[in-house]
């Protein structure tokens, strides 16, 4: 089985139900994503700026969208879902999607993940992603 004992596929009835329970939320957007939409909308906002100022620094007055659109879903992540601000987003976001893409060094994603747990075990982030994380849940053991 390509999926192993999953969601979409299990075959036990109170199996499925369990898992299905966990996926509740993700399927009613109004509790899933009313705090996401406040944050996407100000990206959305904000956007049309950003691609001006991409614009006007580079030489040739071209943008490439592709990273555009990679640097716009990780900081959609980060500050939708994580709930970092600004200043923790603007200083990650470029160094981890180069170290998980083999262009900056490997040990970065590493420490960018210690960096977020950190700022989540000291309560500076709140987003939906870390709703129910406590300090023994960063921590760990």
């Amino acid at each position: 089985a390509f999926f192993f004992n999953s969601i979409i596929s299990t075959t036990n009835y109170e199996e499925w139900r369990r898992m299905r329970e966990h996926f509740v939320t993700a399927f009613l957007p109004k509790a899933s994503l009313r705090k996401i939409f406040p944050v996407s909308l100000e990206r959305a906002r904000y956007c049309p700026t950003r691609l001006e100022q991409m614009i006007a620094e580079s030489p040739d007055g071209t943008v490439d969208i592709s990273e555009f659109f990679l640097y716009e879903t990780f900081a959609q992540l980060q500050l939708a879902l994580y709930g970092t601000d600004n200043g923790f987003m603007d200083r990650t976001n470029l160094k981890f999607r180069n170290s998980v893409t083999g262009h900056e060094h490997w040990t970065y994603t590493t420490k960018y993940v210690k960096e977020l747990l950190n700022e989540m075990s000291e309560a500076q982030v709140s987003g939906p992603a870390t709703q129910g994380l406590n300090e023994d849940t960063v921590r760990g053991p």
